[in-house]
């Protein structure tokens, strides 16, 4: 059975927000309704993983014939964010019709969004040496791509009335997806052992962030509308551009957690919060921290930190419907 229309705040108002099959019929003694229908948002793209922190080195020599710490890793580039859906096209505009009349109504569903990827793995550490450390290993890079969203679906109204055009449509195109992302930041560079007679080992740089974003999608624009005059307002909105991450810092021991890995970039965003928005892009991961090096006898340099995932792309709002008199 078809869906029952939601309550609307008004007693001369009908709306419809599931998407699907409705129907529904002119109230006695109304001939002209005004409609508003939007189409179904585009879908987000997801970002794709931040790459790996590199290894720290190990610790090299002994305390009394002075140790020689290991250097601290780079850390890894960000990951990239995916482009956010447009919105389906809102309009609105007066139909003519006949009390009575049937109506059927399809509320277009809104764009899956896809999936962002994994970080990828941080680099092993160095292990000690009573003469010289060994150096860590260079963090993973992360090298992927996300797939594009999904199209939002057109929301249509037809009203079924007598004379010689039986059937009057109003018919509203739904968003275009974000486009995915593109990601290949390097892991961060491993770092120097420490050497005896004091001698520390040397910092890693941090790896970059390169990649490409994932594009906006574009609003509806497609219409019809069930009347002589042109709709009254048409309304849509291009989702945003995603953005590449931050490539990863040189290893600094004295740096805090999280501020040695790049920052993924930024999702897409999609304008709006309400009927047939699209769907935000996914963020990018940030990229992993390096790994501090040995500053004791007899141990190994600490591993890099994994790049962390990048999120999925959010759903678009599905479209919807309301007629009030």
């Amino acid at each position: 059975m078809p869906d029952a229309p939601k309550a609307a705040s008004s007693d001369r108002s009908a709306t419809f927000t599931t998407p699907g099959e409705h129907e529904w019929k002119v109230p006695e003694g109304v001939t002209t309704v005004t409609v508003d229908v939007w189409g179904g948002g585009g879908g987000g793209a997801g970002g794709t993983g931040g790459a790996g922190g590199g290894g720290g080195g190990g610790a090299g020599g002994q305390d009394f014939t002075g140790l020689g710490h290991g250097g601290t890793s780079g850390g890894g580039g960000g990951g990239t964010g995916g482009g956010g859906g447009g919105s389906g096209l809102h309009m609105t505009c007066k139909v003519d019709t006949d009390p009575g009349a049937p109506v059927k109504i399809r509320a277009g569903k809104g764009g899956a969004s896809s999936a962002g990827t994994p970080g990828a793995a941080g680099g092993t550490g160095g292990a000690y040496g009573t003469t010289a450390g060994s150096g860590g290993n260079n963090g993973t890079d992360a090298k992927g791509s996300t797939t594009d969203g999904s199209h939002g679906e057109p929301t249509a109204v037809t009203f079924i009335v007598r004379g010689p055009a039986p059937t009057q449509v109003c018919q509203a195109e739904g968003g275009s997806p974000g486009t995915g992302a593109v990601g290949a930041p390097s892991g961060g560079q491993w770092a120097g052992g420490g050497k005896a007679l004091g001698i520390g080992g040397g910092h890693g740089s941090g790896g970059g962030a390169d990649g490409t974003a994932g594009t906006g999608g574009g609003a509806g624009m497609q219409w019809s509308c069930a009347s002589f005059l042109p709709p009254s307002k048409l309304e849509s909105n291009s989702g945003k551009d995603g953005q590449v991450g931050s490539s990863g810092k040189t290893g600094n021991p004295d740096a805090g957690i999280g501020e040695l890995g790049g920052k993924g970039g930024a999702g897409g965003q999609a304008p709006g919060n309400t009927y047939g928005c699209g769907g935000d892009g996914g963020n990018g991961g940030d990229g992993g921290d390096g790994g501090r090096g040995a500053d004791v006898s007899g141990t190994e340099g600490a591993d890099g930190n994994n790049g962390a995932d990048g999120t999925a792309g959010a759903d678009g709002n599905n479209g919807a419907v309301v007629i009030s008199w």
